[in-house]
């Protein structure tokens, strides 16, 4: 389970945890135009002590999405990939509009 503590004594761009999941309802959905289509999620500590999950394409590679994915948004899907305990998901690095 990811904690605050655990969190605060990763270095920025530590990968926390990674994994696959497909493009479809019971997976992470990015597209209505690829079904099934093979997703890597990456979730990655920011600085000042937040972090995110990267998405993207399986194909994209990881150092593309670390760089590059579409942050996660869905709370659900953030608390399914990545136990962690609420003090940790208050630290969840949302994209800015």
């Amino acid at each position: 389970m990811l904690t605050i503590t655990k969190l605060k004594s990763m270095h920025p761009h530590t990968i926390i945890e990674q994994g696959v999941a497909l493009n479809n309802e019971e997976g992470l959905l990015m597209t209505d135009n690829d079904p099934d289509r093979e997703i890597l999620w990456v979730a990655v500590k920011e600085g000042f002590d937040q972090w995110s999950i990267k998405i993207g394409w399986l194909t994209d590679g990881l150092n593309y999405i670390v760089g590059f994915g579409e942050v996660l948004e869905s709370e659900s899907h953030i608390r399914e990939l990545v136990k962690c305990d609420s003090e940790a998901f208050e630290m969840y690095k949302f994209t800015e509009i």
